[in-house]
């Protein structure tokens, strides 16, 4: 019943604001900016030089009509570590606030999205279409997963991640089955944000006694207040587990790092349809720049020039380490 009342609401909201007639002509845009929703993150991302993402369409000949669709989750840090809670027998689980939904706005502030590509067009009766299927997207992908799990950065994908990109990029291949001719002369950025870690990942089960408490007792010892998500991930790869873990597609794995770790990273990747013998977005996707964070107590987090040269990556040193914390 919930569902259904979602379906109609979205697609009432979206029909009372913008409503293009049949013929018209849409303009589709792909836009990156920082996530003013989330005020604690706004600084991060422009630290990091990474970037929220949607797609915005408009209408060629009235540009006062346009709709941006956007998808994330209502808490952006309850979305990507849960909170334990005790249960009436007296033990403790995990509880997930990752759900997310794509949300049509009507308001296209240029001081937010930062970054806009017109990469094709499409006429109004396909984007009613469109936008017919969205609700859909709500349905079967609303959960949020930020992480991608590699061996390496472009190598082996052990698990993809769920966000806003993901979504935009779900976009593109509907708009592209469904007809729609990009300009493949555009370059689109995406941004991952990454997780490496050995051969050894598998599948767990919060249900399974051998794996419950280890699973809770990784998560509760990261319950920190006011905690940035850098510090939170620094903590997770230098806390001296036996096991480690990631929740993703609502399933536990268990894990172990291995260099670097993790990462913020961006890749050129091509549109739905791009011609493979005028494909050379990846090319060079290696030396793109690699997008980590400083640790709380690092030398330079408050000098980036002193950071290392691209493709270096982090090298541990004296005073980079922080201090250990006793689980609550």
């Amino acid at each position: 019943m919930m569902i259904v009342f979602v379906f109609f609401a979205f697609l009432a909201l979206a029909a009372a604001s913008f409503n293009p007639q049949p013929d018209d002509d849409i303009e589709i845009w792909y836009i990156q900016g920082t996530m003013e929703h989330f005020v604690e993150l706004k600084q991060l991302m422009k630290d990091l030089d990474i970037y929220h993402g949607a797609v915005a369409f408009r209408v060629v000949s009235r540009p006062e009509e346009f709709v941006v669709y956007e998808y994330f989750p209502p808490a952006f840090i309850d979305a990507i570590f849960p909170t334990v809670v005790w249960q009436p027998n007296g033990t403790k689980t995990l509880t997930w606030n990752n759900k997310a939904i794509v949300t049509a706005k009507y308001e296209w502030d240029k001081r937010i999205w930062v970054h806009e590509q017109k990469i094709g067009m499409m006429k109004g009766s396909l984007f009613s279409k469109f936008h017919e299927w969205v609700p859909s997207y709500n349905v079967t992908d609303g959960r949020y997963y930020l992480w991608t799990v590699w061996d390496k950065f472009q190598g082996k994908m052990y698990i993809p991640s769920r966000n806003c990109l993901d979504f935009c990029w779900t976009a593109f291949q509907w708009m592209y089955d469904n007809g729609v001719k990009f300009d493949y002369s555009k370059k689109c950025r995406r941004d991952y944000v990454n997780l490496y870690v050995k051969p050894s990942i598998k599948a767990v089960s919060l249900d399974d006694p051998e794996w419950h408490d280890k699973i809770v007792e990784f998560y509760e010892t990261f319950q920190f207040d006011n905690e940035s998500l850098i510090s939170i991930l620094w903590h997770i790869i230098e806390f001296p587990f036996e096991h480690k873990f990631v929740y993703m597609y609502e399933k536990y794995y268990a894990i172990a790092f291995h260099w670097p770790f993790f990462d913020y990273r961006y890749s050129i990747d091509p549109l739905p349809g791009a011609p493979k013998d005028n494909d050379d977005n990846n090319k060079d996707n290696e030396a793109r720049p690699e997008r980590r964070a400083p640790r709380p107590d690092c030398p330079y987090a408050d000098h980036p020039e002193l950071r290392p040269e691209r493709g270096m990556g982090m090298k541990l040193g004296k005073g980079m380490v922080p201090e250990r914390r006793a689980p609550r």
